[in-house]
């Protein structure tokens, strides 16, 4: 009979201790998904916040291919939202989410002008210039999120941060009324 007992026991705890086991390795594994997930939802906003920073220097839309492919492209989104949406928290989710609204802002700006494909650039107006920097410190706010949702060492976040800062306070910046005298300026093309 105590051999029986014994037995049991040992097939109750060996069952125990397997599922935990197996709990334990499942949240290491979904967290790790979740890390890799935010780490390329971080890199593509990268790349979008690159297009806003170059429009923002350049005080122009930026209208060839490369960067209206790159304002299209969110396939890490689309790739990884439903692992965002089972282990985010809903404040996590909505933040992430607004890079996905910048982008559609983009997306709309450049099909705006999409029937002007001859041209290199369409100079931005002051109101769009606003909307560009509203859009660069959202999409800061984003990656830096991310960053910290995956795991970043907060050295390297600083660092990436105080970089940015810095060259932004390089950028020069349009005063709202010497953008209004200034109208909208178009640069063609030159022919070949």
């Amino acid at each position: 009979m105590s051999e029986a007992i014994f037995g049991l026991v040992g097939v109750v705890v060996g069952a125990l201790i397997t599922g935990v086991v197996d709990y334990v390795l499942d949240r290491r594994r979904e967290r790790a998904t979740l890390r890799a997930a935010l780490r390329l939802i971080g890199d593509e906003y990268k790349d979008l916040l690159g297009v806003v920073d170059l429009a923002l220097m350049a005080r122009a839309w930026p209208l060839s291919d490369r960067y209206r492919r790159l304002i299209r492209t969110d396939d890490q989104w689309e790739r990884n939202r439903d692992v965002l949406a089972a282990q985010l928290s809903p404040v996590d989710w909505e933040l992430i989410a607004r890079g996905r609204d910048v982008r559609h802002g983009l997306q709309h700006y450049m099909d705006k002008h999409e029937h002007e494909k001859e041209l290199v650039e369409l100079i931005l107006d002051s109101n769009e210039s606003i909307l560009l920097e509203a859009w660069q410190e959202t999409l800061e706010r984003i990656i830096m999120h991310t960053a910290v949702l995956s795991g970043a060492p907060s050295e390297t976040i600083q660092k990436w941060y105080d970089k940015r800062h810095d060259r932004r306070a390089q950028q020069p910046r349009f005063s709202r009324p010497q953008r209004r005298t200034q109208g909208r300026r178009r640069r063609t093309r030159q022919p070949e």
